[in-house]
């Protein structure tokens, strides 16, 4: 990896040569370049503000490694504490989205934005807005955008942001939570859990365009849930009571929290091996990820958190959440919007 000291570049025309510095480090070893990129974001640059010009030309030059550069800018706008940073990235991102290449390396690399790098950037940021509505930092990144008129031939950014947002199922209120945290604290027929997540989905997935209750796949089979976000991913869910158990008192997972991975696994197979029927009724459906809801948080010690864990980590296809989780998230989302200016 090549360093770069941000204080070496301290006019225009050094700056300006950063551009051909960073193309040829692409253009040798793309992994070497992000490296590089990603230590001059690291870096804090001093007045006077023309320096912060050098966060632009980084960001743009992570396009050069193509899908790897994307996923390393949309990494940059959620991690990197400073805030001029992560704008930066963020509108090269929203230029690459868009198919438009930067002024500045538009003289170096002639090649227009590859179509899979387009995708995946659009892809990325879709992410970002969705993960935004539940992210205080991410979502004053966006909003920092907003007012921005120098982005030049691309479409305003906050358009975007807004149709995708107001897509959601975002509805949530004190009153809902608190609800849901008193339904938890009963013990009553699964039904009851379905019918109450029903009418609120926005407890599943705060940021879903769709949510099915009770979808079938085929004959065979019927979910409790089918989530589908923004990007078109697809997630089927089954969830159990708040009073099921997840582990024996020998720590052993419960033949409930079997039944209900064993359901996710059939519906996530069902969908391999009839793909263009399935596709037919969740337009775009390839590998749904999963999700099981079931159990309290207060059961779980140490030991037994280790050990869900490490099942998590083995299993990153199925997410395991228990009913305390889903009251904890909305609370969360509702703390950050009250929390924003």
């Amino acid at each position: 990896m090549q360093g770069f000291d941000v204080e070496d570049y301290f006019t225009a025309e050094l700056i300006e040569g950063l551009a051909g510095e960073l193309a040829a480090l692409f253009a040798a070893d793309s992994r070497s370049g992000i490296d590089s990129v990603d230590g001059i974001l690291a870096q804090r640059a001093s007045e006077p503000h023309s320096r912060h010009y050098i966060y632009a030309i980084a960001a743009d030059a992570y396009r050069m490694a193509g899908v790897d550069g994307v996923r390393a800018l949309a990494s940059q706008v959620r991690s990197n504490t400073r805030g001029t940073a992560r704008a930066y990235c963020l509108r090269a991102l929203w230029r690459l989205a868009n198919g438009n290449l930067p002024r500045v390396f538009s003289k170096i690399v002639r090649a227009p934005v590859a179509p899979e790098v387009q995708a995946a950037s659009h892809v990325a940021i879709s992410d970002l807005v969705v993960d935004s509505l539940g992210d205080l930092e991410l979502a004053r990144t966006f909003w920092g955008e907003f007012s921005r008129t120098d982005l030049g031939a691309d479409p305003p950014l906050a358009l975007f942001y807004v149709k995708l947002a107001g897509e959601s199922q975002f509805t949530l209120t004190d009153k809902l939570v608190t609800d849901l945290e008193y339904l938890i604290s009963q013990d009553l027929p699964e039904a009851e859990y379905q019918g109450f997540l029903t009418s609120n989905p926005s407890l599943l997935d705060v940021t879903a365009a769709e949510v099915r209750p009770l979808a079938p796949l085929g004959l065979e089979f019927k979910t409790d849930f089918v989530l589908r976000r923004h990007d078109g991913r697809y997630i089927v869910v089954e969830i159990e009571k708040p009073q099921d158990r997840l582990f024996t008192k020998g720590a052993d997972f419960t033949k409930e929290f079997t039944h209900a991975v064993g359901q996710v696994l059939d519906f996530q197979q069902w969908v391999a091996e009839n793909n263009p029927y399935a596709a037919k009724h969740f337009p775009g459906i390839t590998t749904p990820d999963g999700i099981v809801i079931l159990g309290r948080r207060s059961e779980l010690d140490e030991r037994r958190t280790r050990k869900l864990e490490r099942w998590q980590f083995n299993s990153r296809a199925i997410e395991v959440l228990t009913f305390d989780d889903l009251a904890v998230r909305a609370r969360y989302v509702l703390g950050s919007l009250r929390s924003s200016p």
